[in-house]
């Protein structure tokens, strides 16, 4: 009944639903949770204290990255946003754009490229200029993780600005705050902005690339703001506070999806050349006020970028292609109910990817384009460890109040604590190292696979979300071990200059034992950690696609080393059926599947 409920309800739009007396949002999540783990769990979870959240910005994340999958809601109906006006094209299609042709492809090679792009990157840049010149209103750019997709569309921008020098439309590229700072770095690197520190605000131009950026972020964001203007968002009070004729006059502006959301009504009335989606999937969600945002943004050519198009369900797909090419994929509606069977996933696999070139999906995997990268050996059944007693006692002790419903909103919160006690029964616990390692199935395993890496002197990165473990187990690495400094954890609370002296050091000492913990959504994206060859994830993300993200850090290229990736997995020696860890695992890979299902490159 519950799932049903919660189905209809995704369909409809609505951000929640009621079952006796509880309010349960209404998500892809959500229906996870109740089909896959409802016999033992109940339903899904709400934060707990101790999850970390998104990389330190100078703003909050919208989506906030709590332990759970981010929930489709309708945001700020209930604070009434002003928000600009869009065809969502959910219930029928009252918006479709039309392509119209630009012009011929000239020279394919940008002169200001200074990168040396293999031969998928030139296939991929061939590939956005087709799609622009013959008229495309917005791409999808869905390579797998580590085959260079910011390289690719930065040449694309780069060729837009030689071959329409007359053109003095802004870019607008929007990312998640982690990856704000990594665009600069690129941009600076392949085409050259000029030299010196990046200043926040500034739109001075220069003579080569795409010119010096204005990071419309954070203090960046505050400069832009008018004398005058009234303090707050954007939507609260419906009109703009951002001085639009610096963004108009600017080369290249780069922002934040929290920020284009709440100050849409500034960037909306700019015309933007290109608008590039980075990390797309953050609109995954078809009724969010971001994906409104950037549904109303007036750009000429949409860019959109992922690794994982389809996180939860194919709803998320539909979103992402709806904001840049509207009413291509038809009603939100009538897409999922016609995108189920088999047979009728594949048919729309073929028109994304096969239709008449250039097509509106273009997906490459790393393993059929970059040959020379090492393989990669997943360690799933060696992981599973029984539970100890105070582990196995700890965790029935939750499942029977979850059956019981002990305490208002428990059942909202079991789920977290089932998966906090599966790492250990007792997190704070002040017992000998030994003996809390000993405690906890999973840290046992753990340290029985550093023990084999310290013995060969490599490096190993661990993920996991929660702040109280990741504290834990740096101060056991550096106990057991006896380092000179305790691992470095790199988790929400650093910020974006002490993330990359933390890479830096990790980077700098080859051949030499470390660990370094992150957290999945904080450390997932946008970091280079090829000095490691050994990934262990701790806590296991609900989102399978977070979990590759994080695995890239390491497989991608310059890594020399095969890569070993771990998944310690705790089992209850009498239920092990409805241990947590295996019930999560089943969940990640039927959502694996359906990603590989309907966007699986020929």
């Amino acid at each position: 009944e519950l799932a049903k409920k919660i189905a209809d309800a995704v369909l409809d739009g609505r951000s929640e639903v009621e079952l006796d007396g509880q309010t349960i949002p209404a998500s892809a999540q959500s229906l996870d949770a109740v089909r896959q783990i409802a016999e033992v769990l109940g339903r899904p979870p709400q934060q707990a204290g101790d999850v970390d959240r998104e990389p330190a910005g100078e703003e909050p994340d919208d989506e906030g990255a709590v332990a759970t999958e981010p929930e489709v809601t309708i945001e700020g109906i209930a604070n009434g946003p002003i928000a600009l006006l869009v065809d969502d094209n959910l219930e029928e299609v009252t918006y479709e754009a039309t392509p119209r042709v630009r012009g011929e492809v000239g020279s394919v090679r940008p002169t200001q490229l200074s990168a040396q792009l293999y031969p998928h990157q030139e296939a991929g840049l061939r590939w956005l200029q087709d799609a622009w010149a013959t008229g495309l209103p917005g791409v999808l750019l869905a390579d797998d993780m580590g085959l260079g997709k910011t390289l690719q569309v930065l040449a694309f921008l780069a060729w837009i600005r030689e071959f329409r020098p007359g053109d003095s439309r802004p870019i607008l590229i929007v990312a998640p705050t982690g990856l704000i700072r990594n665009w600069m770095a690129e941009a600076d690197r392949h085409l050259g902005y000029g030299h010196g520190p990046v200043a926040h605000g500034s739109d001075a131009g220069a003579s080569r690339g795409l010119g010096h950026p204005i990071a419309a972020t954070g203090a960046g964001l505050q400069r832009l703001r008018l004398p005058e203007a009234a303090r707050g968002r954007e939507t609260d009070g419906g009109m703009p506070v951002l001085d639009v004729d610096r963004l108009r006059s600017a080369s290249w502006v780069l922002t934040t999806y929290e920020s284009l959301r709440d100050y849409q009504h500034s960037f909306g009335r700019v015309d933007w050349s290109v608008l590039v989606l980075d990390e797309v999937q953050k609109i995954k969600n078809p009724v969010a006020l971001a994906t409104d945002a950037v549904k109303a943004m007036n750009a000429d050519f949409r860019v959109a970028l992922t690794g994982t198009p389809v996180e939860n369900h194919i709803a998320d797909l539909w979103s992402i292609v709806d904001a840049i090419f509207p009413g291509r994929l038809g009603a939100l509606r009538e897409f999922v109910k016609g995108h189920q069977a088999p047979e009728e996933l594949q048919q729309l696999r073929e028109d994304l990817l096969e239709g008449q070139a250039p097509t509106l999906v273009l997906r490459r995997m790393k393993e059929d384009h970059l040959r020379g990268l090492p393989e990669i050996v997943r360690h799933v059944d060696e992981g599973r460890r029984q539970m100890p007693p105070a582990q196995v006692a700890a965790y029935d002790e939750i499942v029977e109040k979850i059956r019981a419903g002990a305490g208002k909103g428990f059942m909202m919160v079991g789920l977290q604590e089932l998966r906090l006690v599966s790492v250990h029964p007792d997190v704070l616990s002040t017992d000998d190292p030994d003996d809390y390692i000993r405690a906890s199935a999973k840290l046992s395993y753990v340290f029985e696979i550093l023990d084999k890496i310290r013995n060969a002197s490599e490096k190993a990165l661990i993920f996991l979300d929660s702040l109280n473990v990741q504290g834990s187990v740096a101060s056991l690495i550096q106990a057991r071990y006896r380092l000179r400094r305790m691992p470095m954890i790199l988790n929400g609370t650093v910020s974006g200059a002490r993330r990359a002296t933390m890479v830096e050091t990790f980077q700098s000492e080859p051949d030499q034992f470390d660990v370094m913990i992150l957290s999945p959504k904080a450390g997932g994206v946008g970091l280079t950690l090829t000095e490691a060859n050994h990934v262990i994830h701790l806590m296991r993300w609900w989102n399978p696609a977070v979990e590759d993200q994080a695995t890239d850090r390491a497989y991608r290229i310059g890594q020399r080393r095969p890569v070993h990736v771990y998944l310690p997995t705790a089992v209850h020696p009498e239920q092990a059926e409805y241990s947590f860890d295996l019930r999560l695992h089943e969940l990640l890979e039927r959502k694996r599947g359906l990603s590989r299902q309907l966007l699986a490159p020929d």
